[in-house]
């Protein structure tokens, strides 16, 4: 139950409730591959390459079979359970139950990220650039990432990259990535580093208690992907409904959420060790 109430009685000011600084959550939304739709598996076929061949006339056609698999994907069911107090709710001067509605929504959005997290993390691909020693985010590490990728054409521009905030501090101290003598933009005004090196997008995130991205013996894992080598599989946007409780004497909040995320094709990620 809100048993937090008492400390926001009307005896504050404010009408304007002000959230705890989180992140609302969604912020790789649109960096992966998604579908949605009413079942619990979702599959993603994966298509191999053709070659073209020269036409000699009169003779046959060589037939060529691309390589196919299909990627799947598991939808997980999620929950967000609230409760406010008829009583306490009359004493305070906003409503309980919308500011409930809105921090659930919240962390749904940061759990949609964690799955793609978990999926990065649990991704099979080989391409990484490994940290031995006390070394964060630099030019080079990044300029390696990115190689590993063009290795196999990728399109740059629908790549995502996805650190934690640490990083961009340590990519900011890089003179090549901020100094107007080799770059265009003004990531030290801006904190933009969108486009850098031909990467579509740059996304850095901090602490989160769902979990954010890996770490282990104070190395943390950070990772450049395309577009379409991750896929979000979503059963149900997040929705919101309030019940009343007789039994509690109390408005029930509940969200709900149901999705899941998985690796589609290795070869479009890479990993970057930092040291955090």
């Amino acid at each position: 139950m809100a048993t937090q109430l008492s400390n926001n009685l009307i005896t504050i000011f404010d009408s304007e409730v002000k959230h705890i600084y989180q992140s609302e959550g969604f912020t790789l939304d649109g960096t992966v591959r998604k579908k949605t739709g009413n079942a619990k598996t979702f599959k993603f076929p994966v298509y191999g390459s053709l070659r073209a061949e020269e036409h000699v006339p009169g003779q046959n056609a060589v037939i060529q079979n691309a390589t196919q698999r299909q990627a799947t994907v598991i939808a997980n069911d999620r929950r967000v359970v609230s409760a406010t107090d008829k009583f306490e709710n009359l004493q305070v001067n906003y409503d309980d139950r919308q500011e409930a509605a809105r921090a659930q929504a919240m962390a749904m959005g940061r759990d949609s990220d964690q799955m793609i997290i978990d999926a990065l993390a649990a991704s099979t691909t080989t391409y990484a650039v490994t940290e031995a020693g006390t070394v964060g985010l630099t030019l080079a590490k990044l300029k390696s990432a990115v190689e590993f990728l063009e290795k196999n054409e990728i399109d740059l521009g629908a790549c995502t990259f996805l650190g934690t905030y640490k990083q961009k501090q340590e990519l900011l101290n890089e003179t090549k990535a901020t100094s107007s003598d080799y770059v265009s933009f003004r990531p030290l005004q801006e904190g933009n580093f969108d486009g850098f090196l031909g990467i579509g997008k740059f996304i850095w995130i901090g602490e989160r208690a769902e979990g954010g991205l890996p770490i282990s013996s104070r190395l943390r894992k950070n990772f450049l992907w395309h577009h379409d080598s991750v896929g979000l599989g979503e059963v149900l946007n997040v929705q919101t409904r309030t019940d009343w409780d007789a039994l509690l004497g109390a408005d029930l909040v509940q969200s709900y959420y149901s999705a899941g995320a998985g690796e589609i094709d290795p070869t479009g990620i890479a990993y970057i060790e930092c040291y955090e």
